[in-house]
């Protein structure tokens, strides 16, 4: 008897010896990381099959276009993949504007097919309401006309907007500023300052590439404006010996800078016959991709595209004078290098700001209003200089989400130059469904 308690007592003794060992010398475990490796091997092909197939650049800028191609290599694998688009212009781009629906219509109307680098930027309006809500899920915000943004709910809601990385444009005739207008968009009235006789508006260089205009710049002089046909005729009345358009299925319509009109017809999708002296007969052609003159300033038929005219507007273009009734304005920090736009000096030699960019969380433009005779009535250099506002401000995050317990992420950086130079960084993840 005694020797069975014996036994059970060393037995008992080298059960607790056991456990007191694991508990102070725990077993090393090394967690392996080929999963994981394996999963960013298969990123890494993927990116670089996409890129040897396609045009990399127009199938990440399309979302049918990259989910057929993620889903025919994927599908085998019973991986399932999310990615993201950083740093350019959006392929669906939301604005969220205190509008009225005929605005918003032709808002729409003029933006919805923005094309630049052979792909769309697809711009839609949504109505908003300031006193309210602020439209969500949007990309910019669109202030029409002057709006006390120091109103308590107004501030709140801006400020928030402001910091979750979307922008804000505003257009109005300033005759007061708030205190958070004045905050936001970095300008201010300037009780002793006195217009000087204004005729033209001239874009002013950035300094350098890491102005905080830069892009908005380089937007205006690259990426092109779509001018719509208004009607339909049998012939081009001709001039000045050109040849004749053999289609009797001819679009035209009017290009608009300067207050001024300037007729075009489209013959056969492939060329755009231009009345550059306002008589009523074409006296120019112009093929796609070809510079041109009008009144002595330069431009670039960049596309004819379902009877559309895409031009792109070329260096030192001015315009006539947009300030209307807006009160003299000057800079809250002095920054000479925020104005885009510019309507000669005041006395004291300080520039005088027609368009002004601002950085506050994230960006802001201010215009004077341009639509004060209607949205409808935007000649087009108003139109590009809206629309590349809109373009320069608007949140360039695109996110397809998919909930991944684990996942791998690569980035893949690239640009395209075709109209204007855009880098970007588009990243795949990929992840097990378990």
């Amino acid at each position: 008897m005694k020797g069975e308690i014996a036994i059970f007592e060393v037995i008992i003794a080298l059960i607790m010896i056991w456990t007191a060992f694991n508990l102070f010398f725990p077993k090393m475990v090394e967690r392996s990381y080929w999963d994981d490796a394996k999963l960013l091997v298969l990123t890494k092909d993927i990116l670089v099959s996409l890129d040897d197939s396609s045009n990399f650049y127009l199938t990440v800028f399309n979302h049918t276009s990259l989910s057929n191609f993620l889903n025919r290599v994927i599908n085998e694998t019973k991986l399932i993949y999310s990615y993201r688009i950083e740093k350019s212009p959006k392929p669906e781009i939301v604005v969220a504007c205190n509008c009225t629906k005929e605005e918003i219509q032709n808002l729409t109307s003029f933006f919805y097919n923005t094309f630049f680098n052979k792909r769309y930027a697809h711009i839609n309006f949504v109505k908003t309401n300031l006193e309210n809500y602020i439209n969500q899920p949007s990309d910019v915000l669109l202030i029409i006309g002057y709006q006390n943004l120091s109103k308590p709910k107004i501030k709140y809601a801006i400020e928030n907007y402001l910091r979750s990385g979307k922008g804000i444009v505003e257009i109005s005739d300033l005759n007061q500023i708030d205190e958070e207008t004045k905050r936001i968009f970095g300008i201010q009235l300037c009780s002793d300052c006195t217009y000087p006789t204004i005729t033209d508006n001239y874009l002013l260089a950035p300094l350098n590439v890491s102005s905080l205009k830069y892009q908005y710049y380089k937007f205006f002089y690259h990426i092109p404006i779509q001018i719509k046909n208004t009607s339909y005729q049998s012939f081009i009345p001709i001039e000045n010996g050109i040849s004749s358009c053999p289609s009797q299925n001819i679009s035209s319509g009017n290009f608009s800078f300067r207050e001024s009109y300037y007729k075009f017809w489209i013959c056969n999708s492939s060329s755009v016959y231009f009345d550059t002296d306002q008589n009523g007969y074409a006296d120019k052609i112009v093929n796609e991709r070809e510079n041109f003159q009008i009144n002595n300033f330069n431009f670039t038929l960049s596309y004819i595209r379902n009877n559309s005219i895409y031009i792109s507007f070329k260096g030192n273009y001015s315009f006539k004078n947009l300030l209307g009734n807006t009160q003299p304005l000057n800079l809250t920090d002095g920054n000479e290098d925020r104005i885009l736009v510019y309507a000669g000096t005041y006395s004291n030699g300080k520039k005088i700001p027609v368009v002004v960019v601002n950085k506050y969380y994230s960006k802001t433009v201010w215009l004077p209003n341009i639509a004060r005779n209607g949205i409808q009535n935007m000649k087009d250099d108003e139109k590009l200089l809206l629309l590349n506002a809109i373009l320069f401000v608007s949140n360039k995050n695109y996110y397809v989400k998919r909930t991944f317990k684990k996942k791998i992420f690569e980035d893949y950086i690239d640009f395209d130059n075709y109209d204007v130079f855009d880098l970007y960084v588009f990243s795949l993840g990929l992840s097990y469904p378990y």
